[in-house]
């Protein structure tokens, strides 16, 4: 026969693998932290393109770069200006040389945040961030024919249910260099 002593401790056991077997079942239930996992095969969820509004770089001359971006169908990306949010950023990585002024940001649509009802501003539509650069006499020599600009496009894409961690696409821009009289350099 059993003891009091002995029912409370079988009470306490019973519980206790209740408890436990509960934690397993939730725990494997769960997403990973930020939602799924992204699968590197899968399509980028911003594509990101860069170009320049000029042909060529005349030295002494400025000219805007353009970084085309789209959402793919059914994600948002933060847009500047949001506290406690991964806004969309772009990182020029310029050569010695070469001036840039702050980029321009278009401005974000109205996004309500789930049950929480928070408005926070997205692009979910195609954008394009601007970024004007002016290259000087002695960065066009040093380039020689065309100078390379290379950057990164840092953002966090998410959908009405979950966020994916933080990702950042690379680009690339070569653009030839002109000659003061805005004629390219030859090759």
């Amino acid at each position: 026969m059993l003891t009091e002593n002995d029912v409370r401790c079988v009470r306490l056991l019973s519980s206790s693998l209740a408890v436990a077997a509960l934690t397993v079942v939730v725990h494997a239930s769960q997403e990973p932290p930020f939602g799924a996992r992204p699968d590197p095969r899968a399509p980028s969820r911003l594509t990101v393109a860069l170009s320049a509004d000029a042909a060529s770089v005349v030295p002494g001359r400025s000219v805007t770069l353009r970084l085309a971006m789209t959402p793919a169908a059914g994600i948002h990306v933060y847009a500047p200006g949001n506290a406690d949010y991964i806004p969309v950023s772009v990182t020029l990585e310029l050569p010695a040389g070469v001036q840039a002024d702050p980029a321009v940001y278009p401005p974000g649509e109205d996004y309500v945040f789930g049950e929480l009802k928070e408005i926070v501003k997205v692009y979910t539509r195609p954008f394009e961030v601007r970024q004007r650069i002016t290259v000087t006499r002695a960065a066009a020599r040093a380039a020689g024919s065309a100078l390379t600009i290379d950057g990164s496009v840092r953002y966090q894409a998410c959908t009405d249910k979950v966020c994916f961690p933080p990702a950042t696409a690379p680009v690339s821009l070569t653009v030839p260099i002109a000659s003061a009289q805005g004629k390219a350099a030859p090759r």
